[in-house]
């Protein structure tokens, strides 16, 4: 008994994974609309029959398929909806993360530059799509664990950035009054940023590899 719990449970955990893959959801949109539009075109053709009075009573066979048909447009439309919203909170996703690489690259131009560039005030990195994406809940199939976990230590990540930035240019501001050692701790709070910017970009290339296709 217990093996063949065991054995069901694991047949279970099998469907539930090729259900949610991406591949074969894509494949199950497909065969649901051709079989709703199949559905539509018998009981066309059937509904004609009938009133041309041709063969039997097709009533019963129109009405029956043509609700089918109407269960079926339902769950593609709501697939399609679904498939829609996805697309894009995920598209909105890849413009800010572009964005958000611009941002970190003209910083580490910055940095690297030095002088008055690297004192300068520079823009905070975005969060907004990548909030909306993770509260939608349009990711939550099982293939998409591995992007939310990314996307959840991209949020952590920024946050930290954009808190850090705040005391930095806070520290910056201070520097004319501050003596040359001051000066030179603020210099190593830099150097501390470009290392974090690093490990954001290289942050921002995985999630780039972990999105899907839109």
């Amino acid at each position: 008994m217990e093996v063949k719990r065991a054995r069901l449970r694991l047949l279970r955990q099998r469907v539930t994974a090729a259900w949610s893959n991406r591949r074969w959801a894509r494949r199950r949109r497909v065969t649901v609309a051709v079989v709703t539009y199949a559905l539509l075109a018998i009981a066309f053709v059937l509904g004609i029959l009938w009133i041309l009075g041709i063969g039997p009573e097709w009533e019963p066979w129109v009405n029956s398929l043509t609700l089918l048909a109407g269960v079926t447009g339902l769950i593609v439309e709501r697939q399609n909806a679904e498939t829609e919203r996805r697309s894009e909170l995920v598209a909105s996703v890849v413009f800010e993360l572009q964005q958000n690489r611009a941002i970190v690259e003209r910083r580490l131009a910055g940095l690297r530059t030095g002088g008055e560039r690297a004192l300068s005030v520079s823009p905070r990195l975005a969060l907004s799509a990548v909030d909306a994406a993770l509260a939608s809940g349009v990711l939550s199939r099982a293939p998409d664990s591995a992007l939310v976990e990314k996307l959840h230590r991209w949020r952590e990540r920024v946050q930290g950035y954009n808190w850090r930035r705040d005391l930095t240019e806070f520290e910056l501001m201070l520097v004319k009054y501050q003596s040359a050692a001051g000066t030179g701790s603020n210099m190593s709070s830099l150097a501390n940023e470009r290392l974090y910017l690093l490990r954001l970009r290289t942050l921002l290339d995985q999630l780039h590899s972990a999105l899907p296709q839109v």
